[in-house]
Order: structure tokens, then sequence, then C-alpha cells
């Protein structure tokens, strides 16, 4: 068996139906305990087993990545430029970008949470004085 680009896709579709799977069951008051932890856990398990099960349905055609791969590796790593005698790829922008957005994205998170307990500790506070 290989993993193929249909194999991985293919567990991307079956992971994200069992995602609408879990909403819809967490809708549901019998089934809430089922989908808290239990129900990521079964997901990741579901996973593991699709991707580790050599299964391949009478329809599958193996895609060769190879060619993709190829183009995308040649694109990223071209050369933009030459700064101070050290060479900048293209890549190297886009790991810089997601640095960037990575930092900005968890210190708004990291606000918003200072933000929520520093509200739930002055509702404390008032609670006990009142």
């Amino acid at each position: 068996m290989q993993i193929t680009i249909f194999s991985v896709w293919m567990t991307f579709v079956w992971c994200n139906i069992f995602i609408v799977l879990c909403y819809i069951l967490r809708k549901r008051s019998v089934l809430l305990n089922l989908s808290s932890m239990t129900g990521i856990i079964i997901l990741y398990l579901f996973c593991l087993i699709r991707l580790a099960v050599p299964v391949e349905l009478p329809w599958t055609k193996v895609v060769s990545g190879g060619s993709l791969y190829n183009f995308l590796y040649q694109i990223f790593g071209c050369e933009i430029t030459c700064v101070a005698g050290h060479e900048i790829y293209v890549y190297h922008i886009f790991v810089v970008a997601w640095g960037v957005v990575m930092a900005v994205l968890l210190t708004r998170y990291l606000i918003q949470y200072h933000r929520v307990v520093s509200y739930f500790s002055e509702m404390e506070k008032r609670k006990i004085q009142n």
C-alpha cells in the first residue's frame, strides 16, 4: 500500500464528515458525554486506522505527485535576491509570513485571554463585596 494523494484526501474528507457528525451529536442531550474528549479520540483513531489499513477501493487511481512536487519545489526554491551575501529564496518569504501571522494571532489570543481572566476576576471581587 502506498500513501497517495487520494488516500490523504479521503482521510481528510472522512474526518470532516466525522467532525460534522460529532457536531450534530453534540446537539443531542443524550449523547453529550460521547461528543466531548471521547469524540476527539475516536476521530484520531479513525484517522490512524484509515492511514494504517491498506484498503484501496476498486475505483481508486494512483495520482503521481512527483511532477506537482517537483514544480512546487522549483517555485519555492527560486532565489529572489541576495542581501549581504545571504541568498533569499521564496520559501524564506513564506516562513517569515507564517511566523508573523502566527505571532500576531497568538498575541491577539493572549490579549483576549487576559481580558477574560480580568473580567472574571473582577466579577468575583464584586460578588464577594455584595
